[in-house]
């Protein structure tokens, strides 16, 4: 028996159902499935209020003809207001996700792809069945209706008219409203809520719910995070632009030797390249001028002592702040911060110690620790990179590039 069969015997009152009942059951769960999958998968309601309630939204604005007002989902957040994130006055009620999407997929990493619902809160409001009306809570229904009350018409999803919860988030709200907007990430919902549990819901078929706003920025980077401010940086001026082209930057992600020297080369406006002595930088790569000049300017003289760079090897803190003291051309100060775990002798304790005075690294988490062997993230080489953009007195041995924040 398939899962439209089993839900058309769920939803019928009373013993087993005769075969014309049980064939109308069927073709309403149906459109119930077309229209609102998830909705109608996760919930306990009658297939028929999933999609008569959707159509009475369509209809009320006049809407039609393959319009997203009649599509059956809930607008997404960037769509609204611009932001990726739950607008002020709500809270993330639950998620579901799709497993091996395309939106979050690159280099070899599979990855699935998370809708997370936000719900205006109650307040004071009435609350029935976990969920306020948003009569109430001032969250009229409409399509394409922001929080500010206004609504943007039929090319837009429906929004504020949804009262059902996945509950998997902020457990502790007992009553919430309708959802105002979905958030789409390839982040865990964890990491953006930590009031989110791990309870998962799975919906492939909603694997091209989706819209443009999502694209305009990265969907793997949380706003407020310590990184956020470089990534953006980073991407505005050139340096980064994501992973293989998509909306991608896997902040997590070991940056190797060859992205590390690429951004510090974009960093300073891509200098001319010199010819060099390095017998595996091959020519039409992406690495292949940056590699060249950085061997040319004396900031890789190859790895330990061979004539090789090994552009794909993942590259150390350690490497990395003596790759970007080489760069700036500066001196080692006579005082800084030291690290319990840098050895006075090691190639990088120069190199850290200048960090550390210049305020480009503060150790790793309050630890009194560099981690100069630990191997150093994408989101980490870009702030390191925003950090000396952002620092003058740094740049008195080399011009200062059209990059630098000051």
């Amino acid at each position: 028996m398939s899962f439209v069969d089993r839900l058309a015997e769920r939803i019928g009152p009373g013993d087993r159902p005769g075969r014309r009942s049980f064939l109308g059951r069927a073709a309403m769960v149906g459109s119930a499935m077309a229209v609102a999958p998830v909705d109608f998968m996760t919930r306990p309601v009658d297939a028929q209020d999933v999609v008569l309630a959707s159509n009475a939204v369509c209809r009320s604005y006049g809407c039609g003809g393959g319009q997203l007002c009649c599509d059956g989902y809930t607008e997404f957040c960037c769509s609204l207001t611009g932001s990726n994130r739950c607008p002020p006055g709500s809270v993330t009620g639950g998620w579901w996700k799709v497993d091996s999407s395309t939106y979050c997929s690159a280099g070899g990493d599979i990855r699935p792809r998370y809708y997370l619902d936000c719900h205006k809160t109650c307040g004071g409001c009435a609350c029935a069945g976990g969920t306020c009306s948003g009569d109430c809570n001032g969250t009229p229904c409409g399509c394409g209706r922001r929080p500010d009350g206004s609504s943007l018409g039929c090319g837009y999803r429906k929004a504020g008219c949804t009262r059902f919860r996945y509950g998997q988030c902020n457990q502790h709200i007992g009553c919430v409203g309708p959802i105002v907007c979905r958030v789409v990430t390839c982040l865990t919902p964890w990491q953006l809520d930590p009031n989110c549990t791990r309870a998962t819901l799975t919906d492939n078929n909603t694997r091209w719910h989706d819209a443009p706003c999502l694209h305009a920025g990265f969907s793997d980077t949380i706003d407020n995070a310590y990184y956020a401010d470089a990534v953006q940086w980073a991407v505005n001026v050139g340096i980064t632009t994501g992973v293989e082209g998509r909306d991608l930057f896997f902040p997590d992600r070991p940056v190797n030797r060859a992205e590390i020297v690429t951004f510090m080369w974009r960093m300073l406006d891509q200098p001319p390249a010199q010819p060099h002595y390095l017998t595996d930088n091959p020519g039409g790569t992406y690495y292949h001028k940056a590699v060249q000049w950085a061997a040319g300017e004396g900031i890789t003289t190859g790895y330990a002592g061979t004539d090789e760079f090994r552009p794909q090897l993942n590259c150390t803190r350690g490497e990395a702040v003596t790759f970007f003291k080489r760069m700036m051309r500066n001196p080692t100060p006579s005082t800084a911060p030291e690290f319990s775990d840098v050895d006075p002798n090691a190639f990088y304790a120069d190199a850290v110690k200048w960090a550390a005075h210049h305020g480009v690294t503060t150790g790793v988490g309050g630890t009194g620790q560099f981690q100069p062997h630990g191997l150093l993230t994408r989101a980490e080489a870009v702030t390191f990179l925003w950090r000396i953009a952002g620092n003058q007195a740094l740049w008195h041995q080399r011009p200062p590039s059209s990059k630098v924040r000051f």
